[in-house]
């Protein structure tokens, strides 16, 4: 149970002295963050602070769950291999991930690759498919249709994590691996 106000000042003053944030911490941050009341200032610092602690697995949890919850959804076989990258691993390394997509789809499984335009290297997954010519802005019936009749279908962060637009500059702008990698 939570016995004081939560705040960003709070907020930060702990993760300052590597105090770990509680599930109920990192949800009101993360509610506040996905609805764009928190300035970019105040993110940065979170962001690189957290880092700067380490994550837990309770706190990235806590992170996800955040996300999910502003998350579109699509109706796909629940069985299906969901496949996503690093993201901004900042070593231009080859963008393997989305080639495994379509090796694991020629195996015969479902195949769902989550994934976004290069923030940190040269090409992020849309950017490989795009220059395949795939279509990015499919409506999501259409995603979930693909993935049923070709057993592979891509979901575009900014169409299924439209919340994460309050995230993106300020990740970009500092440059460093967040807890949103």
């Amino acid at each position: 149970m939570t016995t004081h106000e939560i705040t960003w000042k709070y907020i930060l003053n702990q993760l300052v002295k590597h105090q770990n944030l509680t599930d109920t911490e990192v949800a009101w941050a993360m509610d506040h963050i996905m609805t764009g009341q928190t300035e970019q200032p105040i993110l940065a610092s979170f962001l690189t602070a957290l880092h700067s602690k380490g994550e837990t697995p309770e706190e990235l949890g806590a992170l996800a769950a955040g996300m999910i919850a502003k998350a579109e959804t699509v109706d796909i076989n629940p069985h299906a291999v969901d496949i996503v990258g690093t993201g901004g691993d900042q070593q231009n390394t080859v963008n393997i991930s989305t080639m495994a997509a379509l090796v694991i789809a020629g195996t015969g499984a479902t195949v769902v690759k989550h994934g976004n335009r290069a923030s940190t290297s040269k090409s992020g997954s849309a950017d490989v498919l795009e220059a395949l010519g795939i279509r990015l802005d499919m409506p999501i019936p259409a995603v979930a249709e693909c993935a049923r009749e070709t057993g592979i279908t891509f979901l575009f962060a900014m169409t299924f994590h439209p919340a994460m637009r309050h995230v993106g500059p300020t990740r970009r702008l500092l440059g460093i691996p967040t807890a949103f990698n």
